[in-house]
This record gives C-alpha cells, sequence and structure tokens, in this order.
C-alpha cells in the first residue's frame, strides 16, 4: 500500500498502520505469505522506484489523495470560472478542497507492494 509523504504532521505511513491495527489487523504477525514474508506492505510513494525489496510483490494500492498546492489550486478555479478578475478567499479554497473535485490521481508503476 503507498501512502503520500507527511504533510503537516500527519505521518500517513504510521496513521494507515494505525487504522489496520484497530481493525485488529496486525501487519507483523498476522498476514506472512508461506515464504514468511509481509503479505501487506506500507511505504511512501516514490519509494518503490528505489527498494527491491518488495520484488515479489504483484499489486499495488494507493493511499489517500494528492494534494494541490493552494497557489495552483486557485489559478484552477478561477480558469473554471472563465473569468480572470474573479476573486477568491481561503472560505473558498477551503470548500474546494473539501469537495475533493480538485485532487490529483495517478496509477502506480510497476513497482508494487501487496504480495501474491
Amino acid at each position: 500500500m503507498f501512502v503520500y509523504k507527511d504533510r503537516k504532521n500527519h505521518n500517513s505511513k504510521q496513521a494507515l498502520d494505525l487504522a489496520l491495527r484497530k481493525g485488529d489487523i496486525d501487519l507483523e504477525d498476522d498476514l506472512r505469505l508461506p515464504t514468511g514474508q509481509p503479505r501487506i506492505n506500507i511505504e511512501t510513494w516514490g519509494c518503490e522506484t528505489s527498494l527491491n525489496e518488495y520484488r515479489y510483490c504483484k499489486h499495488g494500492i494507493l493511499v489517500g489523495i494528492l494534494h494541490r498546492d493552494l497557489t495552483e489550486l486557485e489559478n484552477w478555479y478561477i480558469g473554471q470560472l472563465d473569468n480572470m478578475t474573479q476573486q477568491t478567499n481561503a472560505t473558498e479554497l477551503d470548500a474546494i478542497c473539501l469537495s475533493g473535485g480538485y485532487t490529483s490521481r495517478i496509477k502506480p508503476s510497476a513497482g508494487v507492494l501487496v504480495g501474491p
């Protein structure tokens, strides 16, 4: 499972591990392949291109959403309105962020972390 890098003191890797443990899933003990390798691995997106320890994994899952820079988001919003004189404020940008309509979604590469 791929998570995105930490943002504003939020450790996504740790948060996902904690959520799984609350669901009675202990990645260290419960989910092992017959080879002893973990069936589920959690790694920060981008690390799959530099690590070989997950080469046995065949599938990848992106967990979370890439957040766009607020300046870029503001420009995108004004462009969608087709009104270059439009003024925006923090409340509008927060509402757009919460709507999720602006998010970027990307497909995982061949380096994936979920075992067979």
